[in-house]
């Protein structure tokens, strides 16, 4: 189902946001409820495995830099391990990324491989359309 912006329907597909920007947690959060998504928050690594063990998510989108610089990247390894402790499928990650911005690293081209185990990478700051075609190109 499409909505006026052109978007596939969240249909209550639930999004776990991990970000320590909370004011950034709120736009995306706004702008996926608006779109049929089911929205649950999270603001460190820790807050975010918690959540993602607890509400088995359909989407993950993680901050990279939070409580330290590779805190977003534990989160992933975290998550990873886990479904392979249970065997149970990959949930897609789009990591939002201001290490670029930081270091001027480009770690996109290792997206999806052993060292950064995530769906996509966009680079911040984004905008919640770039966030949710991206959602929906994961979703599909």
């Amino acid at each position: 189902m499409k909505n006026n912006m052109g978007d596939v329907n969240g249909m209550g597909k639930r999004v776990l946001l991990v970000d320590d920007n909370k004011a950034l947690v709120e736009t995306l959060k706004e702008s996926l409820e608006e779109r049929g998504f089911k929205c649950d928050c999270a603001f460190n690594a820790k807050e975010g495995f918690a959540v993602f063990i607890n509400k088995s998510p359909d989407i993950i989108i993680t901050d990279d830099i939070m409580e330290d610089i590779s805190a977003g990247f534990r989160l992933v390894k975290d998550i990873r391990t886990e479904e392979e402790k249970s065997d149970s499928a990959k949930v897609p990650i789009l990591m939002l990324s201001a290490l670029k911005n930081v270091t001027d690293l480009d770690f996109k081209e290792r997206v999806g491989t052993p060292v950064l185990q995530v769906n996509d990478m966009l680079y911040k700051p984004v905008n919640p359309d770039k966030v949710i075609s991206a959602i929906n190109n994961l979703l599909k």
